[in-house]
Parts: structure tokens; C-alpha cells; sequence
């Protein structure tokens, strides 16, 4: 009986270990190495452990730094007290924005007026800091704009690569896209949405019209943003411009054709 006794405790002390029979014929013995048999096939090794399904742990108290394992949220929080982009604390007070210009200050900082030109394509560089699904752009509408529209009126977003702007979506052509109401975030959806990497991209704006009353202003980055072209960037890249003759977005432009425009309009991408 002690034998017995000291077997069934066995498992407690570690898996895997020398099975002891005490009785050929006792089928509690048999049982019970058939149960550590099983005990050692699912056990995870000590080095280099694999583990399957979804294994939890407890998270570390805040700003920990030894070798203990983070959970991931461990991970979030810790993201979070770090150097978080400005969309976060956007986010934090509503707003549904998840990428806006690289340059400048942010939504906030966008105060002043200036005027949409007729067939001429805008454009700002925004950052995505983290992969999303992007369902529009946004921008603030200072003055509303009076008008007939003509050819195509909208806003899109373009994906950069060696100097190249790729059309990756648009909005359908819409002729009051800049009658927003005074001083709003206007917003318009594209035809559909896109899954978009984390990175810089371009969103551009585009106005046609065949008769004017208002020329639409839209906000840009004030002059304490510091919007400059003088970078040590490659490929001709810009983080503002524009080009003329325009009736439709094209599906795609070089940077180096794009003329850089100081007044830089404040754009956004939402979800």
C-alpha cells in the first residue's frame, strides 16, 4: 500500500519519470501509468517550449524591465505611455482620423483659409502609423464654396513608391464636395473602402468648376509649422504640391512633375 501510495503522488514530482510496478496484474497501477503516458505527451519541454491555443499569463506592472514575459497587454499599455501619434489622442476625444499630414501640428492647428484653383490638384503626405481599414478623407472647409461644378470633384489617396504616387482609391465625383458648411471637417468616403499598410501616403483634392461665385478655402498648416522644402528627402519627395490642368485624379504621378506649395492643406484619412 505505500508503494501504491507513492506512486499515485509520482505525477506531482515531474512528468516523464521511471514508472515503478509494483503488480503486473493491478489495473490502478496500469491506469495510472497510462495517465502519465498521456501527462508527457502533452507537456510542454522546459528549453524552448511550444505552446498551442491561447496562453495566458499575468501582466507586468508598468514600465517593468527585466526578462519576466509581457503579455500583449503588457505590450498595448506599454505602447500607449510611449510615443503615441497624434491620431491616438484624436481618437481618445472622438474623432474617427487615423492619418493626417506629417508636417505640422495636427487637426488643431489648422486655422487659416486658402483657396481651392480650379483644375489644379492638391496635395499633402500624411502618415498611417498603423495598418488599417480607411474608409475617406477629411479636411476643414473655412469658406464654402459657391459654384458650378464640372468634370470631376472629389478626394483620394495615393500610395508612394520611388518617387511614384499610385492611385490606390477615390471618391465618386461629387459637385458639392466643397459647399461643406464654414468652418466643419467635411468628409467624404471613397468608392470603397481599402486595407492600408502603415506608412506615408498622398492624399490629394481636386476642384472643377464652370462658374463661380465662392472659390471654396479649405485649412492649412499655419506658419508655425515650419512647412519647407528644404529636406534631405529622395525621389524628388515633397510633402505639399500640386499640379495643374487636372479634370480627373490621375492613376498615377511622378513627384518630380509636382510643384511644391507652401500653404499646406490640412488632409486626414478616417475610418
Amino acid at each position: 500500500m505505500k508503494k501504491l501510495l507513492f506512486l499515485l503522488f509520482l505525477p506531482v514530482f515531474g512528468f516523464g519519470q521511471t514508472k515503478i510496478t509494483i503488480n503486473p496484474n493491478n489495473s490502478a497501477i496500469d491506469y495510472l501509468n497510462t495517465q502519465v503516458d498521456n501527462l508527457s505527451t502533452t507537456k510542454a519541454n522546459i528549453a524552448s517550449p511550444t505552446f498551442t491555443g491561447t496562453p495566458a499569463a499575468q501582466t507586468a506592472a508598468a514600465s517593468t524591465a527585466t526578462t519576466q514575459l509581457a503579455t500583449t497587454a503588457f505590450a498595448w499599455n506599454e505602447a500607449r505611455q510611449r510615443d503615441m501619434p497624434r491620431t491616438f489622442y484624436d481618437s481618445i476625444l472622438g474623432s474617427h482620423l487615423k492619418a493626417q499630414n506629417i508636417d505640422g501640428w495636427g487637426m488643431t492647428s489648422a486655422v487659416n483659409g486658402s483657396s481651392l484653383v480650379n483644375q489644379r490638384m492638391f496635395f499633402s503626405v500624411v502618415g498611417l502609423p498603423r495598418s488599417d481599414t480607411i474608409t475617406g478623407g477629411k479636411w476643414k472647409q473655412i469658406i464654402a464654396g459657391d459654384y458650378t461644378s464640372s468634370n470631376y470633384n472629389g478626394i483620394a489617396v495615393y500610395s508612394l513608391s520611388g518617387g511614384t504616387a499610385t492611385l490606390v482609391a477615390s471618391s465618386t465625383n461629387d459637385g458639392n464636395i466643397w459647399k461643406a458648411s464654414a468652418n466643419t471637417v467635411g468628409s467624404k468616403a471613397f468608392s470603397s473602402s481599402v486595407v492600408l499598410s502603415r506608412g506615408v501616403y498622398v492624399v490629394a483634392i481636386l476642384w472643377c468648376r464652370s462658374a463661380i461665385v465662392t472659390v471654396p478655402q479649405l485649412a492649412y498648416l499655419g506658419t508655425s509649422s515650419a512647412v519647407s522644402s528644404i529636406t534631405d528627402y529622395t525621389n524628388s519627395y515633397i510633402t505639399s504640391g500640386y499640379i495643374d490642368a487636372q479634370t480627373s485624379f490621375p492613376s498615377s504621378f511622378n513627384m518630380s512633375s509636382a510643384i511644391f506649395v507652401a500653404n499646406e492643406f490640412w488632409l486626414g484619412l478616417y475610418k
